[in-house]
C-alpha cells in the first residue's frame, strides 16, 4: 500500500527509522549483554508493547510505524533464538510457520479495524509489560554466572610428534535458571627442554570437544572438555621425544628455565580467571 509522503509522513518515516536504529543499538549494547533466554523474552515484550500501542492509537500513520517496530522486534527475537540455540530443522520449520500465522493473523485483525483494547486495558497491559521487563532484567543481572573450573595434570607425556592428549580439562557449569553464554578461555603454553628444544618453544593448547570459542549452557547444564597440547611449530620436520614433563601454571612464559618444564598461562584478556588446580 503506497504512502503519500506529505510533511507528516516524512516525519513519521524518519521517526520510525530512528526507532529501528535505537532498537538495534539497544539490542547490541544492552539486551545482548544478558542471558540469551532473557534477551528473547525482552524482545518479545517490546514487540507486544509496540503492537498494543499501535492498536490503541487513533493515528493511522503512527500506528503503522509502531507495527513495523513490533514486527521488527519479533523477527529479531526469532532470528536470534534460532541462531543461538541451534534447534533442529523440524523445530525451525515449526517456529517459522507459527510466526507466519501469528503475524498474518495480527495483520488481518488490524486491517479489520478491530481495536480490542480500551484505554484502561492498554494501561494495565503496558504496566504488566514494564513489570515483566524490569523483573527479567533484575533476575538476569543478579543471577549467577557460569562457573569455570580448570584442572591441569602434574605431568604430561608428549609423543615424538609433539602431541599430548591429557594436559587437563576445563569445565563450565550454569547454576542459573535461564541459559547462559560461556567462553572458552585462551590458554597458551611454552616448553623448556635444555639441549633439545629452543627455550620457550610455543605450545598450542586446544580444547578437544569444543569447536568454537563460545557457546550456550541451558539452566543447570554443565560441559567439560579435555585439553590437548602440541609443541611442534611450523617448519619443524621432526619432533623431539621428550617423554614425561612436569606442568606448572604461570602468569606468563619465563625468559629462561634450567630444566624441562611446560608452563601454562592465560592470555592477557583472561587474567581475571582464577588460577587452576594442578592434579
Amino acid at each position: 500500500m503506497a504512502l503519500d509522503f506529505d510533511s507528516s509522513n516524512v516525519l513519521y518515516f524518519f521517526g520510525a527509522l530512528l526507532g529501528v536504529v535505537t532498537l538495534i543499538y539497544f539490542s547490541q549494547q544492552f539486551v545482548f549483554q544478558l542471558s540469551p533466554t532473557v534477551r528473547i523474552l525482552l524482545l518479545g515484550v517490546l514487540s507486544a508493547a509496540f503492537f498494543l500501542s499501535g492498536n490503541y492509537l487513533h493515528s493511522e500513520d503512527l500506528g503503522k510505524f509502531l507495527y513495523i517496530l513490533s514486527a521488527g522486534s519479533y523477527i529479531v527475537a526469532v532470528v536470534y533464538g534460532i541462531s543461538r540455540f541451534d534447534p533442529s530443522q523440524n523445530m525451525v520449520l515449526i517456529i517459522l510457520f507459527v510466526s507466519s500465522v501469528l503475524l498474518m493473523s495480527l495483520g488481518h485483525l488490524v486491517n479489520a479495524k478491530k481495536s480490542f483494547m480500551n484505554k484502561k486495558f492498554l494501561k494495565i497491559a503496558l504496566i504488566i509489560s514494564l513489570t515483566v521487563f524490569l523483573g527479567l532484567v533484575a533476575l538476569d543481572v543478579f543471577g549467577g554466572d557460569v562457573e569455570r573450573r580448570l584442572e591441569l595434570s602434574e605431568t604430561v607425556n608428549f609423543t615424538e610428534e609433539g602431541l599430548s592428549e591429557n594436559l587437563g580439562y576445563i569445565e563450565f557449569s550454569n547454576n542459573f535458571l535461564f541459559s547462559r553464554e560461556y567462553r572458552v578461555p585462551s590458554l597458551n603454553g611454552c616448553i623448556f627442554y635444555p639441549g633439545e628444544l629452543e627455550d620457550g618453544s610455543n605450545v598450542n593448547i586446544m580444547p578437544r570437544e569444543f569447536t568454537g570459542r563460545s557457546g550456550i549452557l541451558r539452566g543447570g547444564e554443565s560441559k567439560e572438555t579435555v585439553l590437548d597440547a602440541r609443541y611442534r611449530q611450523i617448519g619443524v620436520e621432526n619432533g623431539v621425544d621428550i617423554g614425561s614433563i612436569p606442568v606448572e601454571f604461570a602468569e606468563s612464559c619465563p625468559e629462561s628455565y634450567g630444566s624441562k618444564k611446560l608452563f601454562v598461562y592465560f592470555s592477557e584478556e583472561e587474567s581475571s580467571i582464577p588460577e587452576p588446580r594442578i592434579n
